[in-house]
Parts: C-alpha cells; structure tokens; sequence
C-alpha cells in the first residue's frame, strides 16, 4: 500500500484503501495525463531542446511536458548560473549612480569606503584623493562650495576636517536665521 500518515489512512474509506494498495490502480494513476512519445521526449531533452521548444514540436503547452518528464523520471537540467553582475547587466550605466541624497557614485572595487556601499564611492571623493594623491582620513570630508552635490569639477571641491565642515554649516545656518 502507498505510504501514507496514520491520520490521511483513518480518514480513508475502505475503498480508497483497497485502490491505494491495488498495483494495477497504481499503474493507472502513474500513466494518466497526456499521452507523448517518450522516447521523442528524452532523446529531443537529452539532445539540448528546452521544454518549450519539445511543447512547441508536439503540439503541448510547456507545463504538459514538464508533468510528464516528472512523471516518467526523466531529470530536469538545472538551470545555468548567468553572470549578471556589473556591465554583463542589462541595467548597467557605466558604473556610475546618484544616490537618494542627490550624490553621484562611481564602482570602485577595492577602495577603502567601497566596502560599506556595495563597491561604490561618492565621485567628489575619488576627485579629491586624485588631487591630494592619497586616500581622505576618517577624519577628512570633502565640501562642495557652491553646494551642488554633483558638480563635482576640481574647483567647486574644498578639503575640510569634520570639526571645520560642521562649524562651516553652522555658521551659514545663523546668517541665514535659521
């Protein structure tokens, strides 16, 4: 009889469980369904034809094929892994990004602050380790002065400590009354 829990077996009817253990049933229910030429089957999957394509020549959806490749024990092929990562993306933009802060990002593997955003780093920040020829300190941020995040020429950039970077702001917040 096919194994099933004792609560599925006490729910059966007798003859449920007479069906159940009757081989010839069993052998029915195995061979239900569609019909398809498995020989054709398996040679056109072992072959390197996709489920689709096997649908498509005998006449089936897709899903009638897959149930009967399952029912015949015929394995699936497991799907290959796709490189989908940086420019073998379909969304690829060059490597470069705005963040919601209005901030431009630029993928930098193996820089020091690429780590802590998934391999990117704010471009006034490449633009100034570029001109100091060294990577900022914790303690160093870099000051847009004409306040546009992404205006990020050489010339709009001013190399600030924390300290200086918050005074700075505080000071702009009283001239203006805030």
């Amino acid at each position: 009889m096919k194994q099933f829990s004792e609560e599925t077996r006490r729910k059966m009817s007798k003859s449920a469980k007479r069906r159940c253990s009757d081989p010839k049933w069993l052998e029915h229910q195995h061979n239900r369904g569609t019909k398809l030429p498995f020989d054709t089957v398996k040679s056109m999957y072992e072959s390197g034809s996709t489920q689709t394509e096997i649908a498509e020549f005998l006449g089936v959806s897709q899903k009638v094929v897959w149930r009967f490749m399952k029912n015949h024990g015929i394995k699936a092929r497991v799907a290959a892994k796709r490189n989908q990562r940086g420019e073998n993306n379909s969304s690829w933009k060059g490597g470069i990004v705005k963040d919601t802060a209005g901030y431009v990002l630029v993928k930098t593997d193996g820089h020091p602050r690429a780590k802590k955003h998934g391999g990117y780093v704010r471009e006034h920040i490449l633009t100034m380790e570029i001109l100091i020829g060294r990577h900022l300190t914790p303690n160093e941020v870099v000051h847009h002065i004409n306040g546009i995040k992404d205006d990020n020429r050489p010339e709009n950039l001013m190399l600030m400590t924390k300290a200086e970077h918050t005074s700075y702001h505080a000071k702009n917040r009283k001239k203006k009354g805030r």
